[in-house]
């Protein structure tokens, strides 16, 4: 019998700020994961929250901008995969064979800055394999009939 999973998404736009309202939240709902996208962290960024494991996909300068973070229940067997990591788009990724069949599920962030192609969205759906979930903040834009030339009104 397969398990349901509680799973959540949210643009935090900085975690570490955040952390005690993203604990209170996940234990008050009882959620599995949850997909956090824009977390700002670094290398030297350290979140605890109680029963929780915390993956983090940070952007790959260095800096506090940008960025995923996985969080899952640690009673949930899952395995960690190599997070996808480009300036474009930076996403956490795990495994979980909770579900009737193993799936890859995926927090993810695009800054709204860049132009992403669909070869480029080909790519990281392929990273994830046949199986997935993904949710987060892709700042995608509808760019079909917009004017780009502004001078013209």
């Amino acid at each position: 019998m397969a398990k349901s999973l509680r799973i959540s998404a949210r643009n935090s736009n900085g975690l570490h700020n955040h952390v005690q309202e993203i604990s209170l939240f996940s234990a008050t709902i009882k959620l599995d994961i949850l997909l956090i996208s824009e977390s700002h962290s670094t290398e030297q960024t350290i979140i605890n929250i109680p029963y929780y494991t915390i993956y983090h996909a940070h952007h790959p300068d260095g800096t506090a901008h940008a960025g995923s973070v996985f969080i899952i229940k640690t009673t949930l067997k899952h395995f960690v995969l190599e997070p996808y990591i480009t300036n474009k788009i930076q996403s956490a990724i795990i495994k979980t064979t909770t579900m009737p069949r193993i799936i890859t599920i995926a927090a993810i962030y695009s800054p709204q800055r860049h132009v992403i192609s669909s070869e480029e969205y080909e790519d990281v759906l392929l990273h994830l394999g046949p199986h997935f979930l993904v949710a987060g903040d892709r700042n995608a834009k509808y760019r079909t009939g917009i004017q780009t030339d502004h001078t013209q009104r």
